[in-house]
């Protein structure tokens, strides 16, 4: 009935995949859609898609790359959308999920990314290292997406008028600061 020790639930569940670096996340990204091309790739910031699409023209694919304004265009066709990044305020995630009547999201990350620099990113790259996890293997567990939507919510709480930017590097530098 009340449960008045735990966080509520996010609206829509996020399913976490997360790689070493971004160039294993991409070739993740290549493969899946080239087995399953009933999904499709989706990015928070234009610079990600740039780099994104460089990357699969550099590896001879030829997968289109949506931003989540693009969104509706996936999920009228019955795809199914795989966002390449978090942002960084879970609130904008949610809402965008929740607006496209998505239920269950998949998100690809790697440690290399600002969002994960920002909470020691590369002592956990040298801890998935040293635990013998490879650079082409993902980690995924529930308690993982939990601690990103918790460094998620402290980055909220710093954040009084969001600045918008191209890519998430850029995001931290213009709202984010400690």
């Amino acid at each position: 009935m009340f449960n008045f020790f735990s966080s509520p639930k996010p609206a829509v569940n996020v399913i976490d995949k997360i790689w070493i670096s971004k160039e294993n996340k991409y070739e993740a990204c290549m493969q899946m859609v080239q087995i399953q091309p009933m999904y499709q790739l989706v990015v928070w910031f234009e610079n990600t898609q740039q780099e994104l699409l460089e990357y699969i023209s550099a590896h001879g694919g030829d997968q289109k790359v949506f931003t989540t304004s693009q969104i509706n265009e996936i999920t009228a066709k019955n795809q199914i959308p795989v966002i390449i990044e978090h942002y960084p305020l879970e609130a904008t995630e949610q809402i965008l999920f929740s607006q496209n009547g998505l239920q269950d999201v998949y998100v690809f990350s790697s440690m290399d990314e600002p969002l994960f620099m920002q909470f020691g990113g590369e002592n956990i790259i040298r801890l998935m290292s040293h635990l013998g996890i490879q650079p082409h293997e993902e980690i995924s567990h529930p308690s993982i997406t939990r601690s990103i939507s918790n460094a998620q919510k402290k980055i909220a709480k710093k954040v009084s008028l969001e600045k918008k930017a191209k890519s998430q590097q850029e995001w931290f530098d213009l709202n984010f600061k400690e």
